[in-house]
């Protein structure tokens, strides 16, 4: 990596499996909600104090409802591409948007047609779906997989 000297070619990722339906292959979205608030745990406990980004697409909205506890996945809002989102934690432990990634025009001059600013209230089952999902993965709790330890001598 002597091109990117600021990538930790060390880096343990927080989640290195998910799980798939045997039929389709995909991650049901149930599973990837709760994976979702499995790491809204993990993140403040193994970066404690740090400031961290997180790069990802617009599905990953959720992990922004995760945080910040939003009590649906549509009032978590949209993502846009390349949006950027800034969390702060509050000294009660929860998280809240200081800046919110729905618009993107600050710094980026043009969208491509094929992408828009998504949110969970986009999805073609609709949004009683979505909420009900967000509601059952809130009811089971985050996945079972356990989050790397802070201490990787643990």
């Amino acid at each position: 990596l002597p091109y990117f000297p600021e990538v930790d070619a060390s880096y343990v990722p927080l989640q290195s499996t998910f799980s798939t339906d045997s039929q389709t292959g995909k991650e049901p979205r149930l599973e990837y909600l709760r994976r979702t608030l499995r790491l809204a745990e993990g993140l403040p406990k193994r970066f404690a104090g740090q400031t961290i980004a997180c790069y990802s697409h617009a599905a990953s909205v959720a992990l922004v409802g995760a945080l910040t506890r939003s009590p649906t996945l549509c009032e978590a809002g949209t993502f846009a591409p390349c949006g950027i989102y800034k969390l702060v934690l509050a000294e009660d432990g929860v998280w809240h948007i200081a800046a919110r990634g729905d618009n993107n025009s600050a710094h980026i001059s043009q969208n491509s047609p094929t992408t828009f600013p998504w949110g969970w209230q986009h999805v073609r089952h609709g949004r009683d779906e979505v909420e009900s999902l967000w509601a059952r993965a809130h009811e089971l709790g985050p996945s079972d997989a356990a989050c790397p330890s802070t201490n990787e001598s643990e």
